[in-house]
């Protein structure tokens, strides 16, 4: 794929030219290209291959870490394939400047759960993203994201939209807690 087996014929020309099992396998390895990784992993045409590979080299630059990058980007693309590539590179790069803003923040995690609460509260993944951003700006912590979604599915079945479910889960930065019980109490006794 893209060269690969170029590649691979070359390390079997090494083989025989006396390069050790290791070396070969180490070459081998080293030809695997992040333009082969999107070959292999992603079944997109030939414009959305540009757009995650650009997604993923921009990510790359902003959290240093290309294999990080990679699985993030791909799984945007896998969670919304029915979105184009304008939405989804938008949504990655909100992602993006989140997790660069809060390195605590996986930037995998972080696109998985901002498709979560999106779906969860009914809100587009953008808007979920800026209720994220909105909740870690006013000290949520960051390795609850997960929460959002579980706890917001069952306010959002309770009968609260987004905008008062993210007061809900600001109310916990004054009481310390996220547990949805008192965060209920907090919230209900302050309206």
């Amino acid at each position: 794929v893209n060269g690969f087996g170029d590649s691979l014929s070359a390390v079997a020309g090494g083989l025989l030219a006396g390069g050790g099992l290791a070396s070969i396998v180490s070459q081998a390895l080293d030809s695997s290209t992040l333009d082969t990784k999107i070959d292999i992993t992603l079944d997109l045409d030939k414009e959305s291959a540009n757009a995650v590979r650009e997604s993923v080299k921009s990510v790359t630059i902003a959290i240093g870490d290309e294999e990080t990058a990679l699985a993030g980007v791909r799984k945007q693309f896998a969670l919304n394939s029915e979105a184009s590539d304008a939405e989804n590179k938008k949504i990655i790069e909100g992602a993006t400047a989140i997790a660069y803003a809060y390195s605590e923040i996986d930037f995998t995690e972080l696109i998985q759960e901002s498709y979560e609460i999106g779906k969860e509260l009914g809100i587009s993944q953008d808007e979920a993203l800026g209720l994220v951003n909105a909740l870690l700006e006013v000290g949520f912590p960051a390795d609850q994201l997960d929460i959002i979604a579980e706890y917001g599915s069952q306010l959002k079945t309770a009968g609260f939209d987004a905008l008062q479910i993210q007061a809900i889960f600001a109310s916990g930065i004054d009481t310390g807690t996220w547990n949805i019980d008192n965060l209920l109490d907090k919230h209900i006794c302050s309206v």
